[in-house]
């Protein structure tokens, strides 16, 4: 029954493994006490977690408890690969969650038990995930040195044994990933490139969660340019593949997305859409870019003469930022709210442009220095 929800998971059958896993842990009970048990409940505790985060998505409090008590039986059991898999299943939560430290802790962790473990393909999984963890707090410099570590080791063979132990093939969520860095250090043609390399790995393969998630980071990062008809269609791509297979994160990002283009556009209607997929991003505990997602709401909204909606996503913006410590996009929020207030408060508005500026050059965030010089009025700065 393991070994049949294992191979209903690596096919996309999520209610099918989800069945087997039931049925048996309904059988475990039979046998006795001991370290025969215990590896088996670390096989269904590891099966249930990849399951739960796919289908409820990685910021649930099931996938947190699942990967948390795998940990504690893989340490139990003594299973090196175990270990490896329970932290990785352990730092996603965290991730999405918006928990930057302990992202960035476990990813550590990660990287020293694969190093240990003298394994490559957990050793590239660790330095793309404290790429992440780097990028998320505005260690920029650092992000960029991980993934180039990570990533020069990735192989087009490692696919099947990316998907089988992380649910995901990391050279394509690694490329997708580090596309987002090079566009915050202002570096376009790069980002592009990164973002064509990572869906030519994805649609390579028909594996539905590397693709949507490959379709999905295209789609932002062609919002985070400025170009709406390509982030329109990378979202809409990302939609169908998250609805068909129910990736319920990745389709709120992509409606995201939609929502801004058709906003652009002057469409109010595409204001809702972004509300409504930021609270479904938000009932979920998922928070991993969602001030991103709320400055886009916010600055769509003042362009459509909307304010009140600008002032409270940008008062959620920062509510977030100061609690999950992902601090790549607060030079981003204090440029917003000096737009916001530059008409009564032009000196205040002045020092949160020259408190955003200093931020993200110190971050080396050119993209979001150059955005915050454009903004200023003649004679300012």
């Amino acid at each position: 029954l393991a070994e049949a929800a294992r191979t209903a998971r690596r096919r996309s059958a999520f209610s099918e493994a989800q069945a087997h896993v039931g049925r048996a842990r309904s059988q475990l009970a039979s046998i006795g006490p001991g370290r025969e048990r215990d590896a088996l409940d670390l096989r269904l505790e590891l099966e249930q977690g990849a399951i739960a985060m796919v289908t409820a998505g990685w910021a649930t409090e099931a996938v947190g408890a699942s990967f948390a008590r795998s940990l504690e039986l893989a340490r139990a059991v003594g299973e090196p690969a175990a270990i490896v898999r329970a932290l990785f299943g352990a730092l996603g939560y965290h991730l999405v969650r918006g928990h930057a430290d302990r992202h960035l802790e476990l990813s550590t962790a990660l990287l020293d038990a694969a190093t240990e473990a003298d394994d490559r393909s957990s050793m590239l999984v660790a330095q793309v995930e404290l790429g992440g963890a780097s990028f998320a707090v505005g260690r920029l410099a650092e992000a960029e040195a991980y993934y180039a570590c990570g990533l020069d080791s990735y192989r087009s063979g490692d696919h099947d044994e990316h998907v089988e132990r992380f649910g995901v093939d990391f050279g394509a969520f690694g490329f997708a990933w580090w596309s987002h860095l090079s566009w915050a250090r202002g570096e376009l043609a790069r980002a592009r490139a990164q973002s064509r390399r990572a869906r030519e790995i994805a649609h390579t393969r028909n594996h539905p969660l590397t693709r949507t998630a490959a379709d999905a980071y295209a789609a932002i990062l062609y919002m985070m340019i400025g170009e709406p008809e390509p982030a329109a269609q990378m979202a809409l791509s990302a939609r169908q593949l998250s609805e068909k297979f129910g990736l319920r994160y990745y389709e709120a990002w992509s409606n995201v997305v939609v929502g801004w283009s058709a906003a652009r556009t002057g469409n109010l209607d595409g204001l809702d859409t972004i509300q409504a997929s930021i609270e479904s991003l938000t009932q979920a505990g998922a928070r991993r870019m969602l001030p991103y997602f709320l400055a886009v709401y916010a600055d769509v909204s003042r362009g459509l003469h909307q304010p009140a909606r600008s002032a409270r996503a940008l008062q959620q913006a920062q509510a977030t930022i100061d609690d999950t410590k992902e601090q790549i996009w607060q030079p981003e929020i204090f440029r917003q709210r000096a737009i916001e207030m530059r008409d009564e408060h032009p000196l205040r508005a002045e020092a949160l442009l020259q408190q955003g500026e200093w931020l993200a050059e110190q971050m080396k965030a050119q993209a979001l220095a150059a955005r915050i010089r454009s903004d200023r009025r003649p004679g300012q700065g």
